[in-house]
Formats: structure tokens, sequence, C-alpha cells
């Protein structure tokens, strides 16, 4: 099928010829790599640039390198329009943009010291004609390495680039968190802050005893992002098929076990408690049906397995499934072949990109980890995604949740979670899904409001 770029496409495209340093944070599904690539052909065959970098998470390269394969889909684009882009365009993760070096140091006293330096990798520290960014929250906090290299690069071309559908992380105590902001202005403008101290003295208005932020300036810091950056929302730029959500309630099956580590019984357990947060961890993964131990893992019982079958055996539609453990993954992957289905992983072990097979058609469920699918992936297949259990961050959560929710996307959506009640996974998926990121302060809070 032949595709062409939409009226917010092409005004993206307008607002990067007017503007060399720009965000477009564009919500997910919106088409912002193909808003990219447009504007890199059109500047290449100008003259205007003569190559580019495009810096995104690892396991968003192969995306890129297939957009770039499949780009001739759009009636503006020839073979000969690819075979440039392939020439002149150079995909890196950030891990791939600097190296580490290693220095050792020779004391007088006769000990020895290694000291670590990162710098730029040799193929990356060149001047270039373009830089862009994807999912540009991933340059992370003031004192990140990602920051450091953003900075850097910015040093290396006049035309710098931001994508992202979230480029501010969800809810906090503070209200919406900002803190990302820093790396990814300084690097449309690197003179904009000397430092992580300017920007708070200028942005944050209350701090608290350990000086964790408390409230930022909201109106000055929407300003800053509205002047430097576009965005728009996918049910403006198209119209989206009609959503449903279901909550499926699975009851706790191992009641012993989860009240155990709750209430830190470890005696029988291969267990150390050495935090909070990893009693509330083993809760979590109680009521997904298993435990990790320090001998191993414990395989339990959980009704999600039922409910996830009944999911798989009663729609023909394929289907895509987020899981935060990776025990879980397998789980639901036993599950999907119990079922009849024809499932494949994406997760952090994943060596190839098998989520391009369940776009093809090859396999009919996929199932992802929200780390390595919850951003960039197109699987608008799929009108069905099941959240087996529920990641800690919100920004995952919504990016998550956008994997089907494309501009191409033509059917009916399903959202179905699948939820443990009157357990702190019902806790998790109550703020998780109002945009509030689990935090150590909230952990602990619903610890000591039930134990």
């Amino acid at each position: 099928m032949v595709k062409t770029l939409k009226d917010h496409q092409i005004f993206a495209i307008e607002c990067m010829n007017y503007s060399p340093q720009l965000g477009i944070f564009y919500q997910p599904g919106c088409g912002k790599t193909a808003i990219a690539l447009t504007w890199l052909l059109e500047s290449l065959k100008k003259g205007l640039i003569k190559d580019a970098l495009v810096i995104c998470p690892a396991s968003l390269v192969p995306n890129w390198a297939k957009d770039i394969d499949d780009f001739t889909d759009f009636d503006h684009v020839t073979a000969e329009d690819v075979k440039l882009l392939q020439e002149k365009v150079t995909i890196r993760s950030f891990q791939k943009t600097y190296a580490t070096l290693k220095h050792t140091v020779h004391h007088r006293d006769g000990t020895e010291e290694v000291i670590r330096r990162r710098k730029l990798s040799p193929d990356v520290d060149k001047f270039w004609g373009a830089i862009i960014i994807d999912e540009s929250q991933s340059i992370g906090r003031h004192d990140s390495q990602q920051t450091k290299t953003a900075l850097t690069l910015s040093h290396l071309t006049h035309y710098r680039y931001l994508l992202s559908g979230t480029p501010i992380s969800g809810s906090t105590k503070a209200g919406a968190d900002y803190a990302k902001m820093y790396g990814q202005m300084l690097f449309l403008h690197p003179g904009l802050w000397n430092n992580w101290g300017e920007f708070c003295g200028k942005y944050v208005e209350k701090r608290g005893y350990f000086k964790q932020i408390e409230k930022y300036r909201e109106e000055p810091l929407k300003k800053l992002l509205d002047d430097n950056s576009i965005s728009m929302r996918l049910e403006d730029c198209c119209d989206l098929p009609e959503i449903t959500e279901t909550w499926i309630p699975c009851p706790l099956v191992e009641k012993k076990i989860y009240y155990d580590m709750m209430y830190a019984r470890t005696e029988k357990y291969p267990l150390d408690f050495k935090a909070g947060g990893v009693q509330f961890t083993k809760m979590l993964q109680t009521c997904s049906g298993h435990l990790k131990t320090d001998d191993g893992l414990w395989t339990l019982k959980t009704s999600k397995d039922q409910a996830l079958t009944d999911i798989l055996t009663g729609t023909d539609d394929s289907v895509v499934v987020f899981c935060t453990y990776t025990a879980s993954v397998d789980r639901c992957y036993e599950v999907a072949k119990k079922a009849g289905r024809n499932p494949v992983i994406f997760d952090g072990r994943s060596t190839t990109a098998t989520w391009k097979d369940f776009q093809d058609g090859t396999y009919d469920t996929i199932i992802l980890q929200w780390q390595a699918g919850g951003a960039g992936l197109n699987l608008q297949i799929s009108h069905t995604l099941v959240v087996y259990e529920p990641t800690f961050t919100s920004e995952k959560w919504e990016q998550g949740r956008d994997r089907i929710k494309r501009i191409n996307q033509k059917h009916k959506m399903r959202y179905i979670y699948l939820y443990t009640p009157d357990t702190n996974e019902e806790f998790v998926y109550a703020n998780v899904s109002c945009g509030i990121t689990i935090t150590d302060e909230l952990i602990f809070g619903w610890l000591d409001q039930h134990m």
C-alpha cells in the first residue's frame, strides 16, 4: 500500500526547515520517523547536509534500518532515494556513541589505580551534517552519561533535532517530572545553562530536606518547552478507531507466600530482605506465579494463566502481551503455546528484532518486556494488547500502550489488564495508569500502611 505524508507530518518538516534546533514531541504513533527521514532526504538532495547521525535506544537501531529500507512505501520516495539514505545516514545506539578508556595510575606507595574515562567513539567524533536523537527522553537526568554525550554531540552539528512522544516523565510528588528536560534542552541549546544548579535555581520552586525536588515552576518550564518544540496528539491528527479497556481480576492463589513476603517471614525461604523495595518486588512476583530466590526460581500458581489462556483462545487477532519479569515472559510464552498460538519473545535477551516477524505476520502472539518493547515498535498488526503485569514507570506504561495505537491502525483496539485484587499489584496499576511513577517513597508508604 502506497503511503502519503499527512498534514501534521508536512507541518513538522516545514518547522524543521525553519528551525535548525527543534524538538518533535509528537505522541507515539504520529509517524515521527517518516518526518525525520523525509527531512534528511530532502536536505541531502538539496546539499544542505552531507551526512547525518541518528541516535536511539539499542532496541530501535534495527527499526530505523528497516524504516529506511521500506521508505519506498511512501509516494515521494524512489529506490535511489533509499540508497542515498542508506549511504549517508549512520544509526547508533547511545551505548555505541562513546568508548570507555582505562588508564592505570601508579602511586608512589606501589599501589595501582585504574581510572575509567569515557569519550566519543572514533566513528562518531566528527562534524555531522545533522544529528537526530530518537526517544530523546532516554538522554536521562543531569548526571547521566547520555546527558554528557548529548552535550558533546551538540557541538558537532548545526542541525539538531529531538524525537519523543514522552519528553517529560510522569507525575511525581513534585507534579510532572521535568528533570529530563535539562539534557534535552542542552542538546538543542548548549549555552542555555552552565550546570544543573543553575537550572534548579531558575526552575525549581521547592526542595525537601535531602534536596529532593518537591515543586517545579511549571509555567516557565512549559514556555521553554513550547518555545523549542512542536507537539501533537494522535487523536488530533487522525481518526482513531474506538478503544475499549477491560480489567480482569485474577485472585491471589499463593496467599501464604505472598503474606510471608509482606511480613518478611523469610525463615523458610532462601531470601535476604535488605530493603523494602525487594520485599515489595517479591510480593509482585508471587502475584504473577514465580519467586526469584537466592537458590533459583520457584514456580508458583497464579490465576493469570487461565485468564491469559481465555483471551488467547477467544480471539483470532494477533495479540501483544506485556510483562515486567523475565520469568513472566517465559511463562506467558508457554501459556500461548499451550493455547495453540504461535508466539515469539522480544525482551532484553533478544539478539534479533523478532518483533518484525510478528508485525509481518509470521507469529500471532508477541511477549514483550516493558524495558525492551515499550518504545518505538510499530505493532499495529494487532489490535489486542494484554498487560500481564504492570511496569513501575508511567512513561513506559504510556509508551507500551501506544505500540498498537498507531497512525495506520484501522481496527477497534482492546486493552486488557490482568490484576490481582487486594495486593500491592493493584496499587501499582492504580498509580501508573494515572501517570504516577512508582518511587521508593510510594513503596515504603504502602508498606507502612499495610503492615
